[in-house]
């Protein structure tokens, strides 16, 4: 990986940082929202080395995920069908059920071919983002105040806290040893992990963009604090007022890219908060008997996805801070 490239973006990185994200970029990759490859080869150019090229593998890859996930689909539902057609279940509850079912099947899908039809949209944002780093090289070294985190301390934070939960849910999951149902789980949890990785990776971009504004902000007012030639400040306030329509551009152009798949998934999220709240309210309306370790399983569905929106609500908070 072009380390010269990634250091100019986030200061002070260490060894152990950098193959942290690309950790992170290859999950990413492996359920489908990352269609691209990684730049490996160090530049011995004074241009700019893009750190995102195009990858037709990737494309491929998620045309052959979305299709696998709709015939798995297709199966699922049969299955359900003949299901309730012998076992007495409410009207109410199998409409959530196909619900919550075809909701996921279909952000999943639309998640995914998204990454795939628009991976030049997705490659450019990612490689001007690199440029951003680029721009900050010759500005003031911000000092950090000691409560203020790093990009890589809060993406570490934003992955450990959901999987934990995931780690919870995967653990009080009980398939009963039959095929249909570990078939049902398997579907489910990958699409819901394509759904809640895809508002992990906006919430880490809007992170990304808060830390490059709040260097930029701390050079303005270091411009207002320090007495300088005035033809220096031009120079050096001409350059920020460049890098600061850089970073709003490019804020734009990801919330036009974003969307769509994270208003789906946002609305599947609450969708699913139903399905979960309406199987643990059920004992309390009917005469159905959920065990503890249902209701535990439940509880872990529902504080997973309350957790991923409370981190992105964090995010665009922190983002829109930082430009007001």
């Amino acid at each position: 990986m072009n380390s010269k490239v990634l250091f100019m973006i986030l200061k002070n990185w260490k060894i152990s940082d950098l193959l942290f994200f690309k950790c992170v970029f290859y999950l990413f990759k492996l359920f489908g929202l990352a269609t691209t490859s990684i730049q490996t080869k160090p530049s011995t150019s004074r241009f700019y080395l893009p750190l995102l090229t195009r990858s037709k593998l990737g494309q491929i890859y998620n045309v052959i995920l979305a299709i696998g996930i709709s015939l798995v689909y297709a199966c699922l539902i049969r299955w359900t069908i003949k299901h309730y057609e012998h076992h007495i279940i409410s009207r109410s509850h199998q409409a959530i059920d196909y619900t919550h079912t075809t909701m996921a099947m279909i952000t999943a899908i639309f998640v995914l071919l998204v990454f795939c039809m628009q991976q030049e949209k997705f490659l450019n944002l990612g490689n001007r983002t690199v440029r951003l780093g680029e721009l900050l090289v010759g500005f003031y070294e911000v000092q950090r105040p000691s409560k203020q985190k790093t990009l890589t301390k809060h993406v570490k934070e934003i992955y450990i806290m959901v999987g934990m939960t995931w780690l919870s849910i995967f653990a009080t999951t009980e398939t009963g040893g039959y095929f249909k149902n570990v078939v049902y789980f398997s579907m489910i949890y990958l699409c819901n992990q394509i759904i809640t990785l895809t508002l992990l990776q906006y919430s880490a971009i809007l992170r990304c963009l808060q830390q490059i504004l709040w260097i930029v902000n701390e050079n303005f007012l270091q411009f207002s604090k320090e007495p300088c030639q005035m033809d220096k400040i031009k120079i050096q306030f001409s350059k920020l007022r460049e890098l600061y329509l850089s970073v709003c551009e490019i804020a734009e152009d990801i919330e036009r890219f974003y969307a769509k798949p994270i208003l789906l998934c946002i609305v599947y999220v609450f969708v699913t908060l139903i399905f979960f709240a309406s199987f643990i309210t059920k004992p309390m309306v009917s005469a159905v008997v959920i065990s503890d370790f249902q209701i535990c399983h439940c509880s872990f569905r529902i504080l997973h996805y309350v957790v991923a929106l409370i981190i992105l609500v964090k995010s665009v908070t922190a983002a829109v801070s930082e430009v007001l």
